[in-house]
């Protein structure tokens, strides 16, 4: 049977897996390893099972429930995701028990990849009821599970704006992990976007989370080398705010971006407001000893 799974791997994996007559021959070797008594060959049942879904879905699905159903561990498996995710957009009440199964158990792949397949069907409109709401309001594994895939979507064009909405209702979370989560979403934005989302930002600076991280959105600020003098500003201000509040070096990095930030947005500007405020972040900087500072003014001197 460890044989038998290696072979239908490569079949999941060759370029003519969807060629009928293949599958003929290999479908009651299929039909045998999804229902054996071993675990880790339904596994690679399930791996097998994903290429029949370009020529014929409902068998593919009926075999997928097959393998799986009942068996947490093959739902906390990559081969289980990965099929789950295609599965989903035209059999999602078909598989939901299973996703279900998966998220009321206390096995965190499993969890994981529930949640995660749920939120992006939901992001694609696909009609999972309150299921995607149940996860943004279930336990902290759960709501960790859909910020990260908010966050890594948050730059789409298609639905970054529905991820950005999503996103702002964790900006206080209750959970460090989840608004550390929620940070990542900066590793998305970048250039043009950052002007769509602007007033995101700016909410977004306001928050827990930015207090609980804010290197990733001055990292994508410094790196985008825009023009947000109110969010540079007001973002520069708050990174201070922390730096006096805690311990600077829980914040030096930020402070690092601080400063290329702020003589950057000094030297662009035609603003004399901006200019002003520019210098008063400047010898904010200086007051409390920061030397990047004087680093940075050097670069504007040469």
């Amino acid at each position: 049977y460890c044989l038998l799974g290696d072979h239908l791997s490569t079949f999941n994996n060759d370029s003519d897996a969807s060629d009928k007559s293949r599958y003929a021959l290999l479908k009651p070797a299929i039909e045998s390893v999804a229902n054996d008594g071993i675990i880790a060959v339904r596994t690679c049942a399930v791996q097998a099972i994903l290429p029949v879904l370009n020529f014929d879905r409902n068998n593919a699905v009926d075999l997928f429930i097959q393998a799986s159903s009942g068996h947490v561990e093959i739902y906390g498996t990559n081969p289980f995701e990965q099929f789950a995710r295609f599965a989903v957009y035209s059999h999602y009440n078909r598989i939901r028990e299973m996703l279900q199964e998966a998220l009321a158990s206390e096995n965190e792949s499993a969890i994981k990849n529930a949640g995660r397949q749920i939120s992006l069907a939901d992001l694609a409109n696909v009609d999972v009821g309150e299921d995607a709401v149940a996860i943004r309001s279930g336990s902290d594994l759960k709501r960790h599970t859909a910020v990260s895939v908010y966050a890594h979507n948050v730059g789409d064009k298609e639905v970054g704006d529905k991820c950005a909405e999503h996103l702002e209702t964790f900006f206080d979370d209750d959970s460090e992990e989840v608004r550390k989560q929620l940070c990542h979403a900066f590793f998305h934005i970048e250039d043009d976007r950052l002007l769509e989302l602007e007033g995101f930002i700016g909410r977004f600076i306001e928050s827990k989370s930015f207090e609980t991280w804010p290197d990733g959105a001055m990292r994508s600020l410094e790196k985008s080398r825009l023009q947000l003098p109110t969010i540079i500003c007001r973002a520069a201000e708050r990174v201070l705010e922390l730096a006096d509040n805690r311990s600077r070096n829980d914040h030096y990095s930020a402070l690092w971006h601080v400063s290329t930030l702020v003589v950057r947005q000094y030297e662009q500007t035609e603003d004399e407001k901006t200019k002003n405020a520019c210098l008063d972040l400047i010898d904010r900087l200086e007051r409390i000893g920061y030397d990047g500072v004087a680093n940075e003014l050097g670069k504007l001197e040469r």
